[in-house]
């Protein structure tokens, strides 16, 4: 079984596009590129051609170790799992679908919301996006998402490190202080939320979007 557009369509949503390695993590040996494929080294930078190419082959692992558990899956349900398995690993698909009936598997997904010990709310929602599509009748469409209507602009809530890049990994700007007016002309999702002006990156979790 293969992995459907809709499927990809979630990946590559939660996963953001990065056409320079990064460490999402700065404890990791190696970088991340792409849509979230890892074992580059420092510096490298790809085409818009090569990360789709990169995420081809790696969905292949992934479908593979979907596959490989025996189970009667629908499409939407494999997608959900390929899904889950890109961002989570083999191992913690097995121990998953382990022992667990469809509907258990399901609720099981929304405990995979932690990196470490801590709880993100970036991983809360691909969880539930993942559920919700594992769930979901293979002849009924997934709600489509709100888009939301860009640029608009935010107050800061705390003073703010701007960053070079959608990630703490990435090297610090300036401070935006308390109080700071910042334009947001376009979204990054990954972990978190992050507003794009520019050169500039910044968490929209510590700011207050402005009403019209």
């Amino acid at each position: 079984m293969k992995i459907s557009e809709k499927g990809i369509n979630l990946i590559k949503r939660f996963e953001g596009l990065r056409l320079t390695a990064y460490k999402p993590v700065s404890t990791e040996k190696l970088y991340t590129i792409g849509y979230g494929h890892y074992g580059v080294s420092a510096n490298t930078k790809i085409t818009l051609e090569q990360a789709e190419e990169y995420l081809k082959q790696d969905l292949v692992k992934f479908e593979n170790a979907v596959n490989e558990l025996n189970r009667a899956f629908n499409q939407n349900e494999f997608d959900a799992l390929v899904s889950f398995a890109y961002n989570c690993g083999q191992r913690n698909l097995i121990t998953l679908c382990r022992n667990r009936n469809n509907k258990q598997i399901a609720d099981a997904l929304l405990l995979y919301n932690k990196s470490g010990s801590k709880v993100l709310e970036g991983l809360i929602k691909r969880r539930e996006t993942e559920r919700e599509l594992f769930l979901l009748p293979l002849n009924v469409e997934p709600k489509p998402e709100p888009v939301e209507k860009l640029p608009y602009e935010v107050i800061t809530k705390t003073d703010l490190n701007i960053r070079a890049g959608a990630g703490t990994n990435f090297p610090k700007i300036r401070v935006a202080k308390k109080g700071e007016r910042l334009k947001v002309w376009a979204v990054v999702t990954n972990e978190k939320k992050w507003g794009k002006n520019g050169k500039e990156y910044y968490c929209l979790d510590y700011c207050t979007k402005v009403l019209a």
